[in-house]
Parts: structure tokens; C-alpha cells; sequence
């Protein structure tokens, strides 16, 4: 990555991280030269070239103002200062190409799917066509809720200074969303990003049907919740790196060894723990495939 690279996307990330101007991002990135200028010019000074940046993505910021207190011809005033944050409009903008590309490739990888596991499959055409106006209709950009939760998740600090640890500030939000909505919490059925969309729905309430009855809104808190959180996992996976068909291509290799047991449960009757003890010891002492006996 050439060193201007290196120094646009720094740019970005200062403006992403929290409300800044180009005079603070400018001592950022380029300390040297700033500190060098302000010593020469009594006002406010930025490098050319952030301002070139702040001008390409001036439509996606958020404004404060703020006062601060300076002397001007021997009084002291308070002089209002712009202040300005990377909103996620950005990322979202960016990603008209990554979905169609996820789609292209998330078809490929049905088609390789069917060909491969349903060979008899009478229903091939009309399945294919069921999952092409799927993927054009409801996953060719996040929803309106989908982009409030994303910008809720990135309203926490810590989420944003995660996501500047990348080189390339769009590949960070990215890999957090992956991350959230794509890997399992440890020894847990649900993503982290569950947490969050249960905190974007308990201080967005407005976003649920309301009903009397605690019961009803509790059904209908977490059916939302699941609705969502699968929306959002299947449209991260389409313009996530990493594809269903590269998931699929890892499980080949090492199939007979995902129904090795992994737990015994001591609640199991003794008989059924020795069974599982015995297939587990096929495939540790033998390295045998189990699959084909395995009772479901």
C-alpha cells in the first residue's frame, strides 16, 4: 500500500473516530508540517490535502458547533468553531457493487449446491429462480431499520476505534459486521450482534408493534429480533470475503469429523454415554468415518 494510501485512509479514520476539523486532523496526521505552519500563520491552518478529503465526503458528515474562548484585539470572545463526524452513509453508498457481486456468487454457489447434493432434483429451474428474485429483491442494499442498527452498534466508541485498527476504515466496518452477525458467541447459540440489535429495540421502541399485554410484546419483541438479526446475516454474508460456498468447500475435507461427539452429557443414561464414548473412539483411535451409521 503506497504511502498516500496510507494517509487518506488515516484521514478518514481521524474524521470517523469523533467530531474533529481539518486544522486537529491535520496535526494528526501530519504533525510535523502542521506545527511547522503554526508557527508561521497565527490562524487556524490544514493541509491541502485533508481539505481535499474533507471536500470528496463533505455529504456524509455530521456537524457540532462549539465555542471556544480567544482573544481578539486584547479582549477575550468566544469564537464558534465547526466540528465534524463520519457518519455511515459512506459505507452504505460504497456497497451497490459488493451486493451484486455477493449475489452473482451466492447464485454460483446454489447452483454448484444443487448440482452436487440434488442431482435428481426435478425442481431445479424454479428453485433457481425462486433464489435469483430473492437476492434481487430483498438484498440489493440494507433496509431502513438495518441501517439505523448498524449505526447504532457504531455509536459506541469502542466500535468505531475497532474498526479504525484496519488500514482501510470500509474493510473494519466490515469485518466487525462479519464478526457480529457471522460467528458464533463461544459455547453460545446466539451472534453478538443479537446483543445489539436487543439494545437497538429496547431504545427504539417505536420500530415494534405495541400491545397491552407483556406477554404479546414479548413474542413480538423477539420475533423482530430474529427476523433482524437473519436479515442481517444473510446480507453480510453476501458482501462478506468470505462466501456460503467457501464455508461449504471448508466442511468437505473434515466431514467425518464434525459428528464426532464433542460433549458427553452426564444427564445421558450410562448406555447412551458409552455409545457416544464408543463412536468418539472410532474416530479418535481409528479414524474411522461415522457418518453413514449415525442414528439422527
Amino acid at each position: 500500500m503506497s504511502k498516500s494510501v496510507l494517509r487518506r485512509n488515516e484521514i478518514i479514520k481521524a474524521f470517523f473516530l469523533e467530531f474533529t476539523n481539518q486544522s486537529e486532523v491535520s496535526k494528526r496526521v501530519y504533525p510535523k508540517l502542521w506545527e511547522n505552519q503554526r508557527k508561521k500563520k497565527a490562524t487556524s491552518w490544514s493541509i491541502p490535502y485533508v481539505n481535499k478529503i474533507f471536500q470528496e465526503l463533505k455529504k456524509y458528515f455530521e456537524t457540532k458547533v462549539r465555542s471556544k474562548k480567544i482573544k481578539q484585539y486584547g479582549k477575550e470572545i468566544d469564537h464558534k468553531y465547526s466540528y465534524f463526524k463520519l457518519n455511515l452513509n459512506f459505507f452504505f453508498d460504497s456497497l451497490e457493487e459488493d451486493f451484486k457481486k455477493g449475489g452473482q456468487r451466492e447464485i454460483k454457489d446454489f447452483e454448484r449446491y444443487l448440482i452436487k447434493y440434488n442431482k435428481k432434483n426435478q425442481n431445479y429451474k424454479t428453485e433457481k429462480q425462486t433464489k435469483v428474485k430473492d437476492l434481487i429483491e430483498n438484498r440489493t442494499q440494507f433496509t431502513k431499520i438495518e441501517k439505523k442498527i448498524i449505526e447504532y452498534i457504531f455509536s459506541f466508541q469502542q466500535i468505531r476505534e475497532l474498526a479504525c485498527r484496519y488500514d482501510n476504515l470500509k474493510e473494519g466496518i466490515l469485518n466487525i459486521l462479519e464478526r457480529m452477525f457471522l460467528f458464533k458467541v463461544t459455547l453460545e447459540h446466539e451472534t453478538r450482534g443479537t446483543d445489539f440489535i436487543k439494545g437497538f429495540l429496547v431504545n427504539n421502541k417505536n420500530f415494534l408493534e405495541k400491545t397491552e399485554s407483556p406477554k404479546e410484546q414479548y413474542e413480538i419483541f423477539w420475533r423482530k429480533e430474529l427476523k433482524l438479526n437473519q436479515d442481517l446475516s444473510n446480507k453480510i454474508k453476501l458482501i462478506s470475503s468470505f462466501s456460503k460456498g467457501d464455508f461449504l468447500d471448508l466442511y468437505e475435507p473434515i466431514q467425518k469429523y464434525t459428528l464426532m461427539p464433542t460433549i458427553i452429557p452426564h444427564y445421558l443414561s450410562n448406555k447412551k454415554q458409552e455409545e457416544l464414548l464408543k463412536k468418539w473412539g472410532r474416530v479418535f483411535y481409528k479414524n474411522e468415518d461415522i457418518s453413514k451409521d449415525w442414528e439422527f
